[in-house]
């Protein structure tokens, strides 16, 4: 009798869901993504408006050795010759005029339109925050500043610097390249986009981020639930899952070691997720 084959539910049909659909079919596993909007794609897709090609969400992709599942990702789609660098600078409209500026430099930050004197003062406190937090800061490895994860990107910044630093430095950084507003995005977050934006590269790709996600979906053929929201189900329990204390205790063992995040478990700080999307390879 040969195997029985897995049925997995995705949640959400951005590029993480669809890149777990993905990842399943190569293995063999049906998969249904479910998702609230009636395209998918989430923050990874492509609108067309007065004939011009528009990124709906992610704009820009930072460099391989930070994206680098990404750009394992884009090699296996074939879209590797579609790649484009992009010079790291940001544009800023202010009173009706357009100022750019280098991202990945201080300089070009203290350069940026909105912030006065104190504020210029304070932004070096950032390389003293990174020495702070620094030994508990990687990329590839999230989970290891968890204790860090405890306020917004809006609460710290306005805590550790000031409102026009969140206006005109953090909350941009935050917005173009996740799509999140800073009330929305964790602190941790922020603080690995500083320590590892400076100097990084940027890229796209020719015809936008969205190609990605359309790709995806070509090449998994995937069967996919649009224009359905989910209800929460509140806290995660054995009765919300429908299994057994047991296997729900081995779920909640297996997911921790997953993020090397014991610490977290034995303070009964599980909640309704149990990792970040897009860091691990599935």
């Amino acid at each position: 009798m040969p195997p029985k084959q897995n049925k997995v539910a995705i949640i959400g049909g951005g590029l993480a869901g669809l890149s777990c659909a993905y990842a399943l079919k190569r293995r063999g596993e049906e998969a249904v993504v479910f998702d609230a909007s009636p395209v998918a794609g989430g923050r990874s897709r492509i609108e067309q408006t007065g004939g011009f090609t528009i990124d709906a969400g992610a704009q820009y992709l930072l460099g391989p050795e930070l994206f680098r599942n990404t750009f394992d990702l884009i090699r296996n789609l074939g879209l590797s010759d579609d790649v484009l660098q992009i010079a790291p600078y940001a544009g800023q409209v202010r009173k009706g005029a357009i100022y750019r500026y280098p991202v990945a430099s201080a300089m070009g930050l203290l350069k940026l339109k909105g912030l006065n004197i104190a504020d210029k003062a304070l932004l070096p406190r950032m390389a003293f925050l990174l020495a702070r937090y620094g030994p508990h800061l990687d990329f590839h490895h999230p989970e290891h500043g968890l204790d860090f994860d405890d306020e917004t990107v809006a609460s710290f910044v306005k805590r550790e610097f000031s409102q026009n630093v969140l206006n005109y430095v953090a909350g941009p950084l935050i917005s173009t390249l996740f799509f999140y507003g800073s009330e929305e995005t964790s602190k941790l977050l922020y603080l690995l986009l500083a320590r590892y934006m400076y100097n990084t590269r940027m890229s796209t790709l020719r015809g936008g981020i969205g190609r990605i996600t359309e790709r995806l979906s070509r090449e998994t053929s995937l069967r996919t639930v649009l224009s359905r929201p989910l209800q929460p189900m509140g806290p995660l329990t054995s009765s919300t899952l429908n299994v057994s204390p047991m296997l729900f205790s081995r779920f909640l063992a297996m997911s921790c070691l997953e993020l090397r995040a014991w610490q977290n478990c034995s303070r009964n700080r599980i909640g309704s997720s149990f990792g970040i999307a897009g860091i691990n390879k599935l």
